[in-house]
């Protein structure tokens, strides 16, 4: 009877070996990162998933993307745009799977332009932890959003980024993400806040305190 329970023990294991989920796990300001899938640990073995993210600074888009193991769900996407006044709109999104490397859109569709007859306070901030908006139109659908976030990666801070403008970001999301400091790979949303956009005839808060999930 021992031997019939060590040699059950021994295939069990052989199992959950088998099925230890391994990711490319890598990151880069650069247009991309590859990396060879390696073993995800216990607490990230959910899913591979893939994030970018672009904005806009002094007329420039900077980048940002990573390939990382998640305890998210296969199946997870998450993706918004914010549109600041006068620039490129700024996007984040995220895809996760069961793949060692997850395939995603770089771009969503997103006007660069507002035509409707609410807004919001809008501004980007580089480097910084806050930033004070003025009005920006919106089109039909949208929020207002004001965020700050990180990427850390090791416990250091590698770039910070506030934003506030009008966005695609659904309820799924700013539920999700308002909670503060969620990490989603090494982007962390230290502060996300949604909220209606006002009537263009109302007088639009600049909003000085600090500044991505698809349904």
């Amino acid at each position: 009877m021992r031997s019939i329970l060590v040699l059950g023990l021994l295939a069990a294991l052989t199992v959950v070996a088998v099925e230890s989920l391994e990711c490319a796990q890598c990151y880069s300001f650069s247009p991309d990162c590859n990396a060879d899938p390696s073993p995800c640990p216990e607490d990230a073995s959910g899913s591979c998933c893939t994030s970018s993210a672009s904005w806009p600074v002094d007329g420039e888009l900077k980048s940002y993307h990573e390939k990382f193991c998640s305890g998210l769900p296969a199946g997870t996407s998450l993706g918004f745009a914010i549109r600041v006044t006068g620039q490129k709109p700024a996007w984040f999104t995220t895809h996760c799977s069961q793949e060692t490397c997850s395939a995603m859109s770089l771009a969503e569709d997103f006007p660069e332009s507002g035509s409707g007859n609410t807004q919001c306070p809008a501004c980007l901030g580089s480097n910084v932890t806050s930033c004070v908006g003025t009005p920006q139109t919106c089109n039909a659908g949208e929020q207002c959003i004001d965020l700050y976030a990180e990427v850390v990666v090791g416990g250091a801070v590698q770039y910070r980024l506030a934003l506030k403008g009008c966005s695609s970001i659904k309820e799924a999301a700013c539920n999700y993400l308002s909670a503060g400091n969620i990490a989603v790979g090494n982007v962390v949303f230290r502060h996300l806040q949604c909220s209606p956009a006002l009537p263009s005839s109302a007088t639009c808060s600049s909003g000085l305190g600090p500044a991505t999930l698809h349904s």
